[in-house]
């Protein structure tokens, strides 16, 4: 489907076309690249948390939402670098 949508917007062929031109619209507009960047602290997360499941855009959503889990994939955790996050270690 990427693929299409690309061509119809006249975009470079495949997903990577399609994901620089939304990086370009994002840096465009001024949308951040994170949710950290939004700038929303934490106490905001429960309030966003039963929100989210009533959203309109949710029933688009591959996974339905529910509060617990949404809640527990917002809650921010420490930067790692990527050696830190795909670090394997031998047994």
């Amino acid at each position: 489907k990427i693929d299409r949508l690309g061509a119809y917007l006249g975009l470079k062929p495949g997903f990577t076309g399609f994901m620089d031109w939304i990086l370009a619209l994002r840096a465009e507009t001024g949308v951040p690249h994170t949710l950290a960047d939004f700038k929303v602290g934490t106490e905001k997360f429960e309030l966003m948390s039963r929100m989210s499941p009533k959203d309109p855009t949710a029933g688009g959503n591959p996974v339905p939402l529910r509060c617990d889990l949404h809640h527990a994939v917002s809650t921010p955790r420490p930067r790692q670098t990527a050696d830190q996050a795909f670090r394997v270690t031998s047994s």
